[in-house]
């Protein structure tokens, strides 16, 4: 056999192994960086010191208050040494993003990242898999020791290095216990990575990371300073660049507001904050000349805190005494900033069922960052912060109350899913098959299970688990699973989320102890049936009605409820091309 063929063959063999991890995903394209001329200092400290090799530390902590561009470095950073091929991984949090909850998930992301780029890790961390077929379903910490750990210290004698791994947003992490496992295992147990491994954290300088960072010898830290003439400087120069770029763009020359002058004082207000310059530049864009001075007069405290700026862009936004805009601006804020997962408008617009969505967007371009079929977001954490916060907020009227607000989409959740679930929503032709096996699966789900529907399923528990108490939620909770129980099974299943079922379940049953004995009784009785029949029902959808719900004792209260739908007298199994087509009784 040729070099050649073995090197190929060689390659298909590691590329089967390293499909077994389960990465976390990033999207590193979307990650803006410093522009151009900006925080040069600041950069040439950080790369310099990631590139010399330290005997003491090999991470760098890099904490500062939010909106003082600590992801705009740490992004600059990442690129910087990417250019030089130097770049191992590039790891990035958001406080509205669940898909990367997962510690797990984030070390086999770091392994699989930097296998790609350098062949000795690659056949350490392949050595490593082939060794140990189920390491992949050890413990977090197991898997960092085999599959980070020993792998790169394997590799690092054939390693000049640097090689640096970014971690950027740390505070943005907001699972817990995960947050707390994630927040240690980088604080203490990334110190075990060999010398030439080098890591950048940022963060906020929340608690529990300044307790775990600070303690740790080996974690060299650096604060981004805010309110410094340099900064300034940088501020300026990004305003001037934003405008510049905004006149190029449109081909129109440059005019005469906002006056140098105008923007010199505004870079002042900045207080060192890129936040809160980048908002001001797009709110100034939305507002006429006159309008101007409200932002030059704003609290001249703004470098500390944002809440003045908030507060302008949201009184500009629209009337808040007219019930017609201060409601659907309400339930479109609390979309953004009590969500489980980012939704574009065309997903908020269904779930909350109000038209209005698009027009209240509009309005609130100035703080929320949206467009087209991309989702919906804050453009800061700090403006969720300061929506939640009665000492902040409470006596606006744009102030969120988090219990209320979990209540009003806890509502739309369970209405939805009561209107719009059915059984075999995808129209399936027979009984036998995996999910797995059907090769048009995803074309169906599109079609079928929309994106305001899928949210709904997997996440009304969510928003369940912020209310206290409430006789509208907890009518439309009974009225969901004595209508839409199996069909909701059937979307988990379909959608590969049956493994929060009993969690989901666990939660409306507290809700409904002591208020409504009935449902607590059949929500019992569907957790044991989840816990039975789940692994039958994840692995295809039919399981729902072939193995759940065929075997359920008639006492459990089940069956007997989904009996007038279908009839038992031969194996279900054998009648399952009928029942495809028959239609749902009403119950």
């Amino acid at each position: 056999m040729s070099d050649t063929n073995s090197l190929y063959i060689q390659g298909q063999i590691e590329s089967s192994y390293l499909r077994k991890l389960r990465p976390a995903h990033y999207d590193e394209e979307l990650r803006d960086g410093c522009l151009q001329g900006t925080r040069k200092d600041t950069v040439t400290e950080i790369t310099a010191r990631l590139a010399s090799r330290s005997e003491t530390s090999n991470i760098i902590w890099l904490y500062g208050v939010a909106g003082c561009g600590k992801s705009a470095l740490a992004s600059t950073v990442a690129q910087f040494f990417r250019n030089l091929h130097q770049l191992g991984s590039f790891v990035f949090f958001k406080r509205d993003d669940a898909s990367n909850s997962d510690v797990v998930g984030v070390v086999h992301h770091i392994a699989h990242r930097i296998a790609e780029s350098n062949t000795h890790v690659r056949k350490a961390l392949c050595d490593a898999l082939a060794a140990d077929a189920t390491l992949t379903d050890a413990d977090y910490r197991t898997q960092f020791q085999k599959l980070l750990v020993e792998p790169l210290t394997a590799a690092a004698p054939y390693i000049c290095g640097p090689v640096v791994i970014v971690i950027d947003a740390l505070d943005e992490y907001l699972h817990p216990p995960s947050r707390k496992a994630l927040i240690s295992l980088i604080a203490s147990d990334m110190a075990k990575l060999p010398p030439p491994f080098r890591l950048l954290v940022t963060s906020r300088p929340d608690m529990d990371i300044v307790r775990a960072f600070r303690s740790g010898p080996h974690i060299a830290s650096q604060q981004v300073e805010i309110g410094t003439e340099d900064a300034t400087k940088d501020i300026l120069l990004y305003l001037r660049q934003r405008i510049d770029t905004r006149c190029r763009d449109r081909q129109v020359a440059k005019s005469d507001w906002p006056a140098e002058g105008d923007i010199q004082l505004l870079a002042a207000y900045t207080g060192g904050l890129f936040v809160w310059a980048s908002t001001a530049y797009k709110f100034m864009l939305e507002l006429d000349r006159p309008s101007m001075n409200q932002i030059l007069e704003a609290e001249k405290t703004i470098s500390k805190n944002l809440d003045p700026m908030y507060s302008l862009a949201l009184d500009h936004a629209g009337d808040w005494t007219y019930t017609d805009f201060a409601l659907p601006a309400l339930s479109v804020l609390a979309s953004v900033v009590l969500i489980k997962e980012p939704l574009t408008e065309e997903v908020m617009t269904a779930l909350l069922n109000d038209r209005a969505v698009r027009q209240v967007l509009d309005c609130l371009g100035c703080v929320l960052q949206w467009g087209p079929s991309t989702p919906v977001r804050a453009l800061h954490p700090s403006f969720c912060d300061y929506l939640t916060d009665p000492k902040r907020s409470g006596a606006r009227p744009w102030f969120l109350d988090a219990k209320i607000q979990s209540q009003f989409l806890t509502t739309r959740c369970l209405q939805l899913l009561t209107s719009k679930l059915r059984f075999n929503i995808c129209d399936l032709s027979a009984s036998h098959v995996k999910n797995s096996d059907i090769f048009d699966l995803a074309d169906r789900i599109r079609q079928d299970i929309p994106d305001d529907l899928a949210y709904a399923a997997q996440h009304w528990a969510y928003h369940l688990c912020a209310v206290d108490s409430s006789d509208e939620v907890l009518f439309e909770l009974d009225k969901f699973f004595q209508n839409s129980f199996l069909h909701w099974l059937e979307v988990l299943s379909l959608l590969g989320h049956v493994g929060g079922a009993s969690e989901a379940m666990a939660a409306a049953e507290k809700f409904a102890q002591g208020k409504n004995p009935h449902l607590a009784t059949f929500l019992q009785n569907g957790i044991k049936l989840i816990g039975i029949h789940a692994p039958a029902i994840a692995e295809s959808m039919p399981q729902v009605y072939v193995s759940a719900l065929a075997t359920d004792p008639r006492r459990s209260g089940i069956m007997a409820k989904y009996m007038m739908q279908f009839q038992f007298d031969v194996p279900l199994a054998q009648k399952w091309s009928i029942l495809l087509k028959a239609p749902v009784a009403e119950i």
